[in-house]
């Protein structure tokens, strides 16, 4: 396989890592600003 698929991969789950960690981040603002009562 060429070393540019690999770097791809890598970029991807970077990518991924990233998108997650702002996803989590959002949650948690999300949560804080909808009340309880509503989830």
């Amino acid at each position: 396989m060429p070393k540019i698929s690999q770097r791809k991969r890598n970029q991807a789950r970077e990518i991924a890592r990233k998108l997650e960690s702002v996803n989590d981040k959002l949650k948690a603002k999300t949560s804080h600003l909808v009340p309880p009562e509503r989830t």
